[in-house]
Formats: C-alpha cells, structure tokens, sequence
C-alpha cells in the first residue's frame, strides 16, 4: 500500500513540476514576443532560449527562437533550429512556415539553388502561401542570371 502511495504522489510530482515549466516557458516566449515586436532581437533570442531550455517541447519557442536568429543575421544557426523544428513538427503549416524561413536565409546569402529548394518545400505543404511562389519565382530568376540582386519578400513567417 505504501508503494503505491510514492508511485501516485510521483507521478502527480512529475505532473505539477511538467505544468510548472511549461508555464515557465511560455512566459519567456510572451517576453520574448514582446522585445521581439520592439526589435530588441538580442535580447528576444535569451528569451526564447530560456523559454526552451526550461520546457524543451514548446514548440512556438522553438520557432520563434529561430526567427529572432534570423533577424540577428545569424543565418546558420536560423537554419539549425528551423531544420529541427520541421522535422519534429507533425502540423503541415509550421513546417511550411520553417522551410520558407530556411529558404528566406539563403535568399539573404544569395544562394539561389538552395533557397529555390526550400521555397518548393514550404509550397509541398502550403501551395497557396503567395510569398513563397513570389520567393521562388525570384530565386529561380536570380540562378538563372548568376549576378545576385536584391528582392525577395523578407518577411519571416513568425508564430504569435
């Protein structure tokens, strides 16, 4: 009887601590959300990494930390964590949403091939998303010339 007792209040522990951090969590994403619309990207990206350091399963700190990456210029890692979310994600519009943000990346380093990859991902999953058939139309424009250029819709798909 005593050992289903500290079997139940375990699992109940493990319950509250899970609830506990994931409100944790989204806190730091409601902060970072906040900096990030007044531009202090820096200081959104601590947010988020807290947020998903805490609870590594929230899933709109993860994307979100990408974003702030990104507009942080630090296009490496913006594709890292962006790669990470699309595998693990089961929704087909978040997946879309970071294929797009991966191709946005390469159009900003004016790798066409590569952005014209992932624009055509993100239109496997969302084939009505018109920033992306904009996005490929233009990075398949700029292979074509080989001479770069600007354009492009830079927006990032960003999750509130």
């Amino acid at each position: 009887m005593v050992t289903i007792r500290i079997i139940l209040l375990s699992i109940i522990a493990c319950f509250v601590t899970t609830s506990v951090q994931a409100q944790h969590s989204n806190k730091q994403v409601r902060k970072g959300n906040k900096l990030y619309k007044e531009g202090k990207y820096q200081e959104a990206t601590k947010e988020y990494q807290e947020a998903i350091t805490v609870f590594p399963n929230n899933k709109i700190g993860w994307f979100n930390y990408g974003n702030s990456l990104y507009k942080e210029k630090k296009f490496e890692e913006t594709r890292k964590v962006m790669e990470g979310f699309a595998k693990t994600t089961k929704d087909t519009n978040d997946y879309a949403d970071a294929a797009y943000n991966i191709g946005n990346t390469y159009m900003e380093e004016k790798k066409w091939a590569e952005a014209a990859k992932f624009y055509k991902e993100s239109l496997r999953k969302n084939p009505q998303d018109a920033d992306a058939k904009y996005n490929l139309s233009y990075a398949l424009e700029m292979l074509k010339k080989q001479n770069g250029g600007g354009g492009g819709k830079d927006k990032n798909k960003d999750k509130k």
